[in-house]
C-alpha cells in the first residue's frame, strides 16, 4: 500500500516512488496552515526519540478520529512534509535544502533525528553568505550544531567588511552584543595565530595583562582557560563599577560598561546583581573610612595646636 499525503499536501510521502506495505495510517500531523498529513506510528518512533515519547502519552481524539494528533508548528507546511518523508525515505533533494534547509535543520534538532541533522548542517553551510550568515550563526549555536557554527565564523572572518555593513551584523549589535563581542574575539584570535601571537598555553606568567587573549583556544573543548575566564569577570565587574569610563585604562572598561547598559541579561543575572552591589558597598564602606580617618586626623591635630596654644599661654 503506498503511503501518500493528502490531497491539499504539496509534497507527497511517496515522492521517491517507495511503497510501503503497512497497516493504515494512525497518526495525523497537522501543520501551521492546518495541513494534515498521515504518518504511521511505527515510522515515526523508529527514527526519533522525542516524537516516540509524543506517541507512548495517552491518545487525543481528533475530530472523532482515532487517530493521535501531533502539532508541528511554526514553520512552512511544506518543510514539514519533507521532514515526514525523510523520516520514510532518508533523502532530501537539493531545491528542498535551497527552500526549508534552515527549517528543517530546526526540525531535526528539536526531534533529535541525527541524520537529518548531519544533513541539514552541511546543506546549510554550504548555502551561507554575507546576508544570512548571521542568522545562520545564531540558529546554529542554539541547534548545538558546533561545525556549522565554526564554519559560520571563519566565514564573517574572513568577508567582515561585508558582514558587517549587513542587516542582519546591525540587528546583533543591538539585540545580542556578546554574540558580537565572542565574534570579535574569535577573529581576535584566528589573527594572533595567523600572525604567530603567544596563545593562552604559551603566555608569560608576568606582566602579560595587555597581551593576554581574552578568551582562549581552549572554549573549543567547552572547559575554558580558568585564568581567562577569571580577566574576564574582574573585566566585567570593574566595568560595572567604574565611574571613569571614558578615561579609563583599563582594558574593555568602556566596551563592556557599553554593552552592559544595553543588554538587558546583565542586569537580570541575580548572581551578577548581588556581586556588583556588594562590591560597590565594600568600596563605599572604604571610601567612607578613610572619610572618616581623615576626619579624626583633622579633629586631632586641632586639639593638639589648642592644647599647645593653652600651654603657650600658660607658660
Amino acid at each position: 500500500m503506498a503511503i501518500t499525503a493528502t490531497q491539499n499536501d504539496g509534497v507527497s510521502l511517496n515522492a521517491n516512488k517507495i511503497s510501503y506495505d503497512l497497516v493504515e495510517t494512525d497518526v495525523e500531523i497537522i501543520t501551521s496552515g492546518r495541513r494534515s498529513i498521515p504518518a504511521h506510528s511505527g515510522i515515526l518512533a523508529s527514527v526519533s526519540p522525542v516524537l516516540t515519547n509524543i506517541i507512548e502519552k495517552p491518545r487525543k481524539i481528533h475530530g472523532g478520529s482515532s487517530k493521535k494528533v501531533i502539532k508541528i508548528l511554526g514553520v512552512p507546511c511544506d518543510a514539514v512534509s519533507v521532514f515526514v518523508r525523510f523520516l520514510y525515505s532518508p533523502s532530501v533533494t537539493e531545491n528542498e535544502m535551497e527552500k526549508y534547509g534552515i527549517h528543517l535543520l530546526a526540525l531535526s534538532h528539536v526531534y533529535m533525528v541525527t541524520q537529518l541533522k548531519q544533513r541539514c548542517t552541511k546543506g546549510v553551510g554550504e548555502r551561507v553568505t554575507a546576508e544570512n550568515v548571521v542568522d545562520i550563526l545564531q540558529l546554529a549555536r542554539l541547534c548545538d550544531a558546533p561545525d556549522l557554527c565554526l564554519k559560520c565564523m571563519r566565514f564573517i572572518h574572513y568577508k567582515f567588511k561585508t558582514v558587517e555593513q549587513t542587516e542582519g551584523w546591525k540587528f546583533l549589535q543591538e539585540h545580542d552584543p556578546f554574540l558580537e563581542l565572542d565574534i570579535l574575539q574569535f577573529i581576535d584570535d584566528a589573527e594572533s595565530v595567523s600572525f604567530g601571537s603567544i596563545s593562552c598555553r604559551g603566555r608569560k606568567e608576568e606582566g602579560d595583562t595587555d597581551e593576554n587573549r581574552i578568551l582562549c583556544k581552549k572554549r573549543v573543548d567547552g572547559k575554558g582557560c580558568v585564568r581567562c575566564k577569571r580577566m574576564i569577570q574582574l573585566l566585567r565587574l570593574h566595568s560595572s563599577i567604574c565611574d571613569q569610563s571614558e578615561s579609563c585604562r583599563v582594558p574593555l572598561c568602556r566596551q563592556y560598561k557599553n554593552r552592559g547598559e544595553k543588554d538587558k541579561k546583565m542586569v537580570e543575572d541575580t548572581k551578577w546583581k548581588v556581586l556588583v552591589r556588594r562590591v560597590a558597598s565594600a568600596k563605599a564602606m572604604s571610601s567612607l573610612s578613610q572619610s572618616k580617618k581623615k576626619k579624626s586626623e583633622v579633629l586631632f591635630k586641632e586639639e593638639a595646636e589648642d592644647f599647645i596654644r593653652i600651654r603657650n599661654k600658660l607658660m
